[in-house]
């Protein structure tokens, strides 16, 4: 399937964030079946994230939500993990004179240079791969890349040779449970939806809330909630998320692309320092893929 992200949509805009930190634990839905009722609950820090709107984004910027998406998760990274990152994820615009303008220029950087944004927007492979290019380009062997995707045409990728699946994303429908414990693991996650009425967007996550009536499924009923940066406006948003039986319990929202019609997760990436080698350790033994991303002359083609 290729399908160009980059259309936006309307969607009501709310709420605050707060910060929570949790342990490492792996789960997915709906196998996590559980006797009792559970509350599963993170907000990220908002103020952490950028705001970089993609409109501000020279050339290209009505479609860039792909690399917008990811700055304003690497702003999120540089202030969460100054002694991993210092600014070495932001480039310094040479023509600018503020914060914002470093964000717009290294989104036009990685938009042009890595992800091969254009009128159309980003493909998913694109994102993916070029989000890996630009960290082992300006902060080698810093960042553990991790995520899930179905329906990505792999073939469509731009400047890899084979074109393939990168090691670090694992073909399945994107989980519950992924997003849940990137969050509560203070790692950067971007999510990209398919709109039911065509085309595509990209957000940065920053929460998850969901109260489990204990059978692991997100029923519509249960009002369960994403929050998320949106580059349309760099504001934090929030959208109901639901497991549509029907469609293999695919991730759903109401962040809709036009008459009404729900959008789905189809992609999900996310990023984090390296961890300490127990907690490697840890993650190998839980069966998670992800990848070390090591300086550029030695990542994968």
């Amino acid at each position: 399937m290729t399908l160009w992200k980059g259309r936006v949509s309307p969607l009501a805009r709310s709420i605050r964030c707060a910060p929570l930190l949790a342990a490492f634990v792996s789960f997915s839905a709906p196998l996590l079946a559980q006797s009792n009722s559970h509350h599963y609950s993170i907000r990220k820090p908002v103020e952490k994230y950028g705001t970089l709107k993609q409109g501000d984004v020279p050339g290209f910027g009505a479609v860039a939500c792909g690399p917008v998406s990811v700055i304003n998760s690497f702003v999120y990274l540089q202030n969460q993990y100054p002694h991993v990152y210092d600014s070495k994820l932001i480039l310094k615009n040479p023509q600018g004179a503020t914060e914002y303008d470093d964000w717009a220029y290294s989104a036009w950087v990685l938009g042009t240079q890595y992800m091969y944004t254009n009128s159309c927007g980003t493909l998913d492979p694109n994102f993916a791969w070029g989000k890996q290019r630009y960290i082992s380009t300006y902060a080698p062997r810093t960042t553990i890349l991790h995520g899930q995707a179905t329906e990505v045409d792999w073939s469509t990728a731009v400047g890899q040779n084979p074109k393939r699946r990168p090691a670090w994303m694992n073909e399945m429908v994107p989980t519950w449970g992924f997003l849940y414990e990137e969050l509560r693991r203070c790692q950067d996650v971007e999510i990209g939806l398919i709109f039911g009425g065509g085309g595509g967007h990209w957000l940065t996550l920053t929460g998850f809330d969901w109260m489990d009536d204990g059978d692991g499924i997100i029923q519509q009923m249960e009002n369960a909630t994403i929050w998320f940066i949106d580059p349309d406006d760099g504001m934090e948003s929030s959208s109901s998320i639901w497991q549509d039986p029907m469609q293999g319990f695919r991730l759903t929202t109401n962040y809709g692309g036009g008459g009404g019609l729900p959008s789905w997760i189809n992609i999900v990436a996310a990023e984090s320092p390296v961890p300490e080698p127990t907690v490697v350790a840890f993650a190998f033994a839980g069966g998670i893929g992800f990848v070390l991303v090591v300086a550029r002359r030695r990542r994968a083609t």
